[in-house]
């Protein structure tokens, strides 16, 4: 079912992510930024927001999310924990790594979210991370990487927390990824 205007645009939009609930919608768009920008800066990745109207039943108006959660950089492959208070994401380009991107983390305290935080390592690598997805107790992550030891280009990989620090990745093996690339795992809220 086309999710109709108040949510799509003539932009790209991608990534959904809902919470348990199926009332908040979040999602990246890729839109343009102020025509002033130089070119082949032009498109911009940032996280929209969409809550569903019980009334209307249908989607509202998707807006913008606030600063700092989205910066005049990219910021993208979200994932929304069941409650709605913890968003984890990949972010380019914001810290000196290599690949120029990891996994990030913000959480919301009444209606401000936090200034994004680099999950740093063991999560982070001198690889490229990206495309997380929380499982429902919040204690598992699932993400894409192409670092050392996977089975192909990119491979699904997992770490779980456990007293509010982060075990080191393991490869999901040869049952999930391939010689090819694997990215956007998705976990459902029945895990």
């Amino acid at each position: 079912v086309h999710l109709g205007p108040n949510v799509n645009s003539a932009y790209d939009e991608y990534m959904p992510a809902l919470t348990a609930d199926y009332r908040t919608l979040v999602f990246t768009r890729r839109a343009q930024r102020r025509p002033e920008t130089p070119p082949g800066q032009r498109d911009q990745e940032d996280f929209y927001i969409s809550l569903y109207d019980t009334m209307e039943l249908d989607w509202g108006p998707a807006s913008r999310m606030p600063e700092p959660l989205n910066s005049d950089r990219n910021e993208g492959a979200q994932t929304i924990s069941h409650d709605g208070r913890v968003l984890i994401f990949a972010a380019c380009g914001r810290s000196k790594e290599p690949t120029g991107c990891d996994l990030y983390l913000s959480v919301r305290q009444g209606q401000r979210w936090s200034r994004p935080r680099n999950l740093g390592k063991p999560v982070n690598s001198v690889y490229w991370e990206s495309f997380p997805s929380l499982s429902i107790d919040g204690y598992t992550l699932y993400f894409a990487s192409n670092r050392a030891g996977g089975y192909g280009g990119t491979d699904i990989w997992c770490c779980t927390r456990e007293e509010g620090r982060w075990s080191e990745p393991k490869n999901l093996g040869p049952s999930v990824n391939t010689p090819g690339n694997e990215t956007a795992p998705y976990i459902h809220f029945d895990d």
